[in-house]
């Protein structure tokens, strides 16, 4: 594997111990399990935990939020989204690091408020020192040429960063920003086992609660395939897609 993917590993395997041994509790207990869960694609079981969480703890009630928008372990529900966004809102402030982040993605996406990306940048730039996720919002603004121009240096300065930090997305943003500049991402051992480590994933949390949402996922992921993969690879690859595709049509919503 490669460092990050050795490392995620190994903190995957220590978080899933501790909260076998330690089930949450507190509204901020109840949100860092469901930030576990969220990173392991089990969006079913991380929104439970949010929802138990949200009153007392802003970051879950952005998930909570997050998750209803986006039809993650839950019907799509734009209404329910809006009100969850406003509410956050008006329990946040624009002092606190975490309270910044998750402002600005309201700003930025225009969640619960009328979108400003000036102000998503300036609330991303004043947290993104503490939070990886800030600095993997300010590389799409220079990969989707927000407020600036679209710049390949600086994206991948911010994604890099983020992703170094731990943030997952960013390597697969990195790979479409150089796809876009047809050039090849410069470590493809890394990019395939970021991958293979979120294929894992996925398929685990399909087994684990098996729901249309989660097989369609993993139909998706196994349709897009690993980068630069062999031929036959391919091939088996969407078998499986189809495979799985068909196995979702038969489970619940």
């Amino acid at each position: 594997m490669s460092c990050y993917t050795d490392n995620e590993h190994k903190k995957g395997i220590n978080a899933t111990l501790y909260w076998q041994a330690n089930p949450p509790k507190t509204a901020v207990e109840f949100f860092l399990y469901g930030e576990y869960c969220y990173r392991l694609y089990d969006f079913r079981e991380a929104l439970t935990a949010y929802k138990y969480a949200a009153e007392d703890e802003v970051g879950a009630l952005f998930q909570l939020a997050y998750c209803v928008l986006h039809g993650y372990g839950t019907p799509v529900n734009k209404e329910n989204a809006t009100k969850y966004f406003k509410l956050l809102l008006e329990k946040t402030n624009e002092k606190e690091a975490r309270h910044c982040y998750y402002r600005g993605m309201c700003f930025c996406y225009g969640y619960g408020t009328i979108k400003d990306e000036e102000h998503a940048w300036s609330l991303f730039a004043t947290c993104s020192e503490k939070i990886e996720s800030a600095l993997y919002e300010q590389g799409l603004f220079f990969l989707e040429g927000k407020i600036f121009a679209k710049d390949i240096a600086n994206a991948v300065f911010y994604l890099r960063k983020a992703y170094d930090l731990g943030e997952e997305r960013a390597i697969f943003a990195m790979e479409k920003l150089f796809s876009i500049y047809e050039k090849p991402y410069p470590d493809h051992i890394e990019l395939t086992q970021a991958y293979a480590w979120r294929l894992g994933r996925i398929l685990r949390a399909a087994e684990k609660s098996p729901c249309r949402e989660y097989y369609l996922r993993l139909s998706a992921c196994y349709r897009h395939g690993f980068p630069n993969d062999s031929q036959d690879n391919k091939k088996k690859f969407l078998r499986l897609a189809d495979k799985y595709q068909k196995f979702a049509e038969t489970l619940p919503l």
